[in-house]
């Protein structure tokens, strides 16, 4: 459900009130249909799909340390951020993979990480193996360089 924006939380009951506060000026509401969607969602053992996830996230990290990318997050969405190499912004790096099809995005459209780029593992795995060896061989000619 991805973009949907629908969510819950948990947590210490102080910081619930302050955010069901800050809430209810930010947001109206979410869809009855997201609603309706959620609860059956939460319904269900995604064990598999979970599974799934941690195989992708699991082979996309190693996958980039193993070329020597400095990779922070995969820990709670299917998104990593990697330090673009060599001193790299994240506009030139992604520009960069750009060039090669594999589109990547610079991490300062959502984080003041300026010099990283986000990924998604949320693709198939022939998608993540393409991509992560365009990476390598980024992370290689730049070594060369």
């Amino acid at each position: 459900m991805t973009g949907w924006r629908l969510g819950y939380i948990a947590g210490p009951q102080e910081i619930i009130d302050a955010i069901n506060e800050l809430q209810q000026y930010v947001v109206m509401s979410s869809s009855s249909i997201a609603q309706h969607a959620a609860l059956a969602a939460l319904k269900q053992k995604p064990t598999h799909i979970v599974e799934k996830y941690r195989i992708k996230r699991d082979y996309l990290v190693n996958s980039l340390k193993a070329a020597g990318y400095h990779v922070m997050g995969a820990e709670g969405a299917f998104y990593v951020f990697v330090k673009a190499p060599h001193n790299l912004t994240d506009v030139e790096f992604a520009e960069r993979a750009s060039a090669r099809g594999l589109i990547v995005v610079p991490g300062r459209a959502f984080s003041q990480l300026h010099g990283y780029i986000r990924i998604s593992y949320g693709a198939s795995m022939d998608t993540l193996r393409r991509g992560v060896s365009i990476l390598e061989d980024i992370a290689q000619e730049l070594k060369d360089a």
